[in-house]
Order: C-alpha cells, then structure tokens, then sequence
C-alpha cells in the first residue's frame, strides 16, 4: 500500500488534518462519481436510487462553494474497452434503463462491471439530475463531468454546457485534476474525493502545474473508505519529499502496474519509492507522446528496472514493452 509508505516517510506527525471544516477560505471539492456510485447499496428503483446518489452528493459537498461530479466514459474505440469487455460483460447481460421507475437489477456489482450498463447508467443519472436541480443548495456551483460536462442549476432552467472541461480522457481519474486545476484558478483548497492511489500520484506530479507559484493554494486528496479513509495534503507531501523522488514518482509508479501496465507480483509500490531514494533518476520524459523511450530515458530505465524488479539486466524489448 503506497499511501501509508508515504505517510510514514514524509508526513510522520504533520500535513495531515483530519476535516478540511477548520478551513477559513473558500474550498470546492471534486468526486469521482463511480466511487459515489459504488459506497451506496441501491434499492428501489433507478430514479430513487438517483435521487439518493445526488443527495449523498450534495452532504458530502457541504461547506464547498463548488461540487464536480466526475464519471468515467466508457468509449468502446478506448484502449482499455477490450479488458473492460471480458472483464465485465460474461458477468451481466447488457440491461437498457427503459424509464425511471424502472426496478434496480439483482446483482448489482455485476451490473456494474458491463461497461454497457456503466455507460446507460451515467447517462440516466446526469440526465435525472438535470430534473432535480431543487436540490442543489443555494449559492453553490455544481458541475457533472460525463461524456459532455454540465453546469446544473435552477437559475440557468437546467443545465449550461461548460465546454472547457470537455476531455477525451476515458478514465476520470485524469479529468479529476483537470476540474481540480479549474477550481484553483478562483479558490484556494480543491479537495479531491476518490479511493484511487492513482490520483494521488497524478496530483503529486500535477502540482506545481495546478497552484500558483508562491501561493498558499492546496489540494487535498480526501482517500479511502471507512476507517481507511484521511485526507492528504499534497502541498505538504510536495515540501516534505525529495524533488528527485516527487519529480519520478509517477513513472515508477506506472512501470510497476498501472491502468495500461499489468502489475507483477510481488513488485510493489513501496519499492519503487524506497529506490527513488536511494539515487538520482530522471525518468519525467517517459511516455511523452514526441519521444516515449528516449535514449537517455532508456538508459535511466535500464538503471532502475533492474533494482525494482530485483533483475540482473533488462533490454530495450522489454522496456518497449512496458512503455
């Protein structure tokens, strides 16, 4: 587990705050919506299970000025639709949500593992929303974040297209700091909610580009569930960890097991942060789409592979591989 090895390393006694309600200034929060999706236990119909989600919402959203509710779109030309498909259709069959008094299936998590499912049920939950805009507290901005991006609001009779919020990112865990940045450019905390280590990483390397330079700007990454759950902050493990370790951190990551490279056993995430320690790497450039395996990169992941997967050597196919 990568987030308590970075607890313990970097924000041993410090950055750490157990609510961000002690905030003074203005905050906006950003939640993956399948997480959302996924704590509730449905009951009923899809219309009340809606109303429920958006509720849940709404209360996990109090004291923000502004809530974006990000889901991920499923696009069947994505390089993740094969997985998703013999991950999840053999389990369910494909169920079209024909009304909204329509009863919530049996199996629940089954449903959600057909991406054709996830994608008729995004569609009905934005739509629904955009009927219970009543809801939505007085003075605060919310933002659904699916297949196009939406302002809802009474005011506006519904909804208002926000165009540059717009990705053609599949997943949301990039889109969550895409909105994250987006709110930083008028408030000075952007709490992330989501359960995803990945986030975290991705906010880490992200930062400096989201803040201000010089500012007192924050992101707060509120992680876990249950008694797992805490909030990080990632301004304060940028200050606490070394620049060569927060500058590799999301390549190392990504080279022992990410969303597009299978995980190996036995190769954690912990390790590849105790080698960044230990030497001076520069691995930033891998996978920039001008060059992806630069020769110097190359080199640098010749250097560190081995030492992460406990190898003697490694060649260049099996970086290619990877990368």
């Amino acid at each position: 587990m990568l987030v308590p090895v970075l607890e313990d390393k970097y924000l041993s006694g410090c950055g750490i705050s157990e609510n961000t309600q002690a905030f003074s200034g203005e905050k906006a929060i950003v939640m993956d919506g399948m997480v959302m999706v996924r704590i509730l236990k449905p009951s009923g119909t899809f219309n009340e299970f809606s109303s429920m989600l958006l509720d849940k919402v709404i209360d996990e959203a109090t004291g923000y000025s502004r809530v974006d509710a990000v889901f991920d779109v499923y696009d069947p030309q994505s390089i993740e639709s094969d997985k998703r498909t013999k991950r999840g259709t053999q389990k369910m069959r494909t169920i079209r949500i024909l009304n909204r008094a329509m009863n919530i299936p049996k199996g629940w998590n089954d449903f959600l593992t057909n991406i054709n499912n996830m994608n008729e049920l995004v569609s009905f939950l934005i739509d629904s929303w955009r009927g219970m805009v009543q809801k939505i507290p007085v003075g605060q901005k919310f933002i659904v974040s699916g297949t196009d991006v939406h302002h809802l609001t009474e005011e506006l009779e519904g909804c208002l297209s926000v165009d540059h919020l717009k990705s053609n990112h599949d997943e949301a865990d990039t889109r969550l700091l895409l909105h994250a940045a987006d709110i930083l450019k008028s408030v000075e905390l952007a709490v992330i909610r989501t359960v995803d280590t990945d986030v975290l990483v991705l906010a880490l390397h992200h930062f400096h580009d989201m803040v201000e330079s010089q500012s007192t700007q924050d992101v707060v990454m509120n992680i876990g569930t249950g008694n797992h759950r805490r909030y990080i902050s990632i301004g304060q493990l940028c200050r606490s960890m070394p620049e060569r370790v927060r500058a590799n951190i999301l390549a190392a990551y990504a080279l022992t097991g990410c969303d597009t490279t299978n995980a190996l056993f036995r190769i954690t995430k912990a390790k590849a942060v105790t080698t960044l320690e230990g030497e001076e790497y520069h691995l930033e450039t891998l996978g920039d789409p001008k060059d992806p395996l630069s020769e110097a990169c190359e080199k640098e992941c010749k250097s560190i592979l081995p030492t992460v997967w406990r190898l003697r050597r490694i060649d260049r196919g099996s970086i290619q591989d990877i990368c």
